[in-house]
């Protein structure tokens, strides 16, 4: 599923609660990402990422 459905609206959550579950998932994955010494080979941030996401209508 892609992030500009789920902040939609497609999960029957409210946009707000989407779009935090959504920050909180890439935030997880970045941080596992950087454990695992991985984090480089990302094309984008995890701010630019989160940043997308808060940036999603509501």
């Amino acid at each position: 599923m892609k992030a500009q459905t789920a902040g939609s609206g497609r999960t029957g959550l409210a946009s707000d609660i989407a779009r935090a579950i959504l920050a909180l998932v890439v935030l997880l994955k970045s941080c596992l990402a950087v454990c695992a010494g991985r984090a480089p080979e990302h094309a984008i941030s995890p701010q630019g990422r989160i940043s997308e996401i808060l940036e999603l209508p509501r």
